[in-house]
């Protein structure tokens, strides 16, 4: 950068001030940038959207890029950021998150939510499903709330809670089995006996660690276990009332000694237990409760062929058996917690079991290149291609490690904590990856940035590849295809559309549309002039835009050719042609959107395909719409903070388009244009 005067920067601020709230939609994350960890943009770099006013989601950092051909095709990541910087109501940032593996784009948030984990997709009978816990969360470290499934659509197919205690169930474990049953913790205070640790106390407490099976579909309990029925206050690494601990004098300030933290199921039928404060991994016979055999801990069974290296981890999280490989297992290993380290460093371990030899033998450990010291929380998933992605729990980061331990991609979505916390402003309890299909019922959302500028953006929706715009001079009734003004490629959760130069416009309608062109919803029309939202009824057909498929005509994406009976046709952005009608329309090749709550309808047309144009005048307005208070532009958000940088250094010539592009779209007078050019070209 050269140098510039003082006069210069301030002149660069405002400008560049004036731009950005109008000109960009998603900032997008950091690219391998240094002064990201040096709190230049927060502890929590972050931003909000101007159509879906509230949501704040995470600019995460791309420390080490995606290695192509290496890393997992799973699609999409799925975390929950919470902390100190995290807040809810106020930011709605406290909430379930889906990301974008390509480009790390915010996809779906539910802030009415909360606090929301582990937040996962998972198949119930051949259906995929958003699955997590959501409740109150107890100073403890543990919670009371229920367990939730969430179809395609983000509504509730099942809210299902844990069986006969006393108190609501945790959010630690909900699993799936391919029994048609979950799993899932509890924490119920039970009186005890504390070997004299209190002689005096007429009465001690303790936190008893459960998992339950429970049945789906009936709630009907089919397996349940205590940490009590087998382990000891003696074989857990905390003691009653020390730093962090609770003293066991009353039900509220029960013991915690065992902290069950994961379960999982394996194809046997028995089950595989963390213990974190007993730094063990217990395997249980689903007939009789009993343990099988135990790895690490005051309880080991195991003869550790590594030298130790397989059963020395400590206040482990997430152990699960690696799918495809019988006996081998992984968890994230934190060795530490907020007043103990008894590790180095935290790290992901993949262990092989051997029950019948009594050996235990660590097979690959995964250390972050940040040396990252995590005191609570931490996953380890085991990927489709056999990849591992390791979420960091207490600090905001995960990592995706080829089989053999090789970083192939690694990203932070906050300020790493300090070594000696151990623990960040940001984290999140697990992280994963998964692919996902999601079909909101709501509708997709469009608000005006400017005079000749809009936004678009639809919540959940994963399929838009671009949105069609329907424009009017004079009429608010937008639903066809000879109204059809552009189609805008998909540009992240937000997307903007600046108007064509010196037109009329006044009203916006936005349907967003699949890569087949296959029609995916409708937003209400803007009015431009008042930024009132209508809600219009009839179908939707632009079956005149995106016609019958043809054979072997037109060369280039986009153009018009002719089909067999004369008419024209416009190719895809492939260049193949678009076959009518398309999936999920109706069989006239129209989408309906006349339901009051957004949602689509099956009824006909207003417009078949044949024919002329309708004349949208012609509809009695009485009828066609109404006021759309529902999607009226929420709140301002902030504007994009000017501190938190691009995604890389751009040169000068993208940065002098930028300014021009920007400065035009607002009418900005030439003499401002020129001058964001002079301040531009010194950066």
């Amino acid at each position: 950068m050269r140098p510039y005067t003082v006069f210069t920067e301030m002149l660069c601020l405002f400008s560049l001030l004036c731009l950005l709230p109008t000109a960009i939609a998603d900032l997008g994350p950091f690219y391998m940038d240094p002064w990201y960890q040096r709190d230049r943009y927060g502890e929590y770099p972050h931003q909000f959207y101007n159509t879906d006013g509230g949501l704040m989601a995470p600019r995460p950092n791309i420390i080490t890029p995606p290695k192509a051909g290496a890393v997992s095709p799973e699609r999409y990541i799925f975390l929950n950021p919470r902390g100190t910087l995290v807040r809810d109501p106020v930011d709605k940032g406290l909430s379930p998150i889906i990301l974008d593996a390509r480009d790390l784009s915010l996809v779906w948030m539910g802030p009415w939510w909360g606090a929301a984990y582990p937040f996962m997709m998972q198949e119930f009978k051949g259906k995929k499903y958003l699955t997590f816990w959501a409740g109150d969360q107890m100073d403890n470290g543990y919670g009371r709330g229920n367990y939730y499934m969430l179809d395609e659509t983000y509504n509730i197919a099942y809210n299902l809670t844990n069986v006969g205690l006393s108190v609501r169930g945790d959010f630690h474990e909900f699993q799936l089995t391919r029994n048609g049953t979950f799993l899932c913790t509890s924490y119920e205070p039970i009186t005890a006996d504390f070997s004299g640790e209190h002689p005096d106390r007429k009465e001690n407490w303790i936190l008893d660690s459960i998992f339950q099976e429970i049945d789906v579909e009936t709630n009907d309990l089919i397996f349940e276990w205590r940490a009590s029925s087998i382990f000891k206050l003696a074989d857990s690494f905390v003691y009653p009332g020390e730093e962090g601990q609770t003293d066991g004098s009353n039900p509220d300030q029960a013991f915690d000694f065992y902290h069950i933290n994961s379960v999982t199921k394996d194809d046997l039928g028995n089950y595989l237990v963390s213990g974190r404060h007993t730094h063990s991994l217990s395997y249980i016979d689903h007939n009789t409760g009993k343990v099988l055999w135990n790895i690490g801990g005051k309880r080991n069974t195991f003869k550790d062929v590594t030298k130790g290296a397989a059963k020395n981890f400590a206040w482990q999280h997430h152990a699960r058996w690696v799918p495809g490989r019988p006996g081998v297992l992984t968890l994230f290993d934190n060795g530490a917690t907020d007043t103990e380290t008894t590790e180095p460093r935290s790290r992901g371990m993949r262990i092989k079991v051997d029950p019948i030899g009594g050996t235990v033998a660590l097979e690959k450990e995964f250390l972050s290149q940040w040396d990252i010291t995590s005191s609570s929380q931490g996953s380890l998933q085991t990927l489709s291609n056999g990849n591992s992605l390791v979420g960091y729990g207490s600090n905001p980061v995960w990592t995706e490690f080829s089989e053999s331990g090789e970083i192939l991609w690694d990203v932070q979505f906050g300020m790493i904590g300090p070594k000696e916390l151990k623990t960040a402003n940001v984290m999140s309890y697990r992280v994963y990856k998964f692919d996902w299909v999601g079909r909101p019922t709501t509708r997709p959302t469009i608000v005006r940035a400017a005079d000749n500028m809009v936004w678009m953006s639809w919540n959940g929706a994963t399929e838009i590849a671009q949105w069609i715009m329907l424009t009017s001079e004079d009429t608010k009734i937008l639903r066809n295809w000879t109204q059809v003004t552009a189609n805008v490629t998909r540009q992240g959760f937000e997307t903007s559309w600046i108007l064509p130069p010196d037109s009329n416009i006044r009203y916006i309608r936005a349907i967003p549309v699949d890569a087949s062109y296959n029609i995916l919803g409708a937003s209400s029309t803007i009015d431009m002039e008042t930024a009132k939202h209508y809600k219009i009824k009839g179908d939707v057909s632009i079956s005149k835009y995106v016609p019958q498929k043809q054979k072997g005509k037109g060369n280039n994406p986009g153009e018009q050719v002719d089909d067999d009976d004369g008419e024209a046709a416009q190719k895809s952005p492939d260049g193949g042609a678009i076959e009518w009608p398309m999936d999920g329309a109706n069989s006239d090749g129209t989408l309906s959107d006349e339901n009051d709550d957004g949602g689509l309808s099956d009824s006909s047309s207003d417009f078949p395909n044949d024919g002329p144009a309708p004349d949208p005048d012609a509809q009695d307005p009485e009828h066609d719409y109404e006021e759309d208070h529902s999607n009226e532009p929420p709140p301002s958000p902030p504007p994009p903070a000017l501190m938190e940088g691009p995604l890389e250094p751009a040169s000068a010539t993208s940065r002098l388009s930028w300014g021009i592009a920007g400065a035009m779209s607002l009418g900005l007078p030439w003499v401002v244009v020129g001058s964001a050019v002079v301040v531009m070209a010194h950066l």
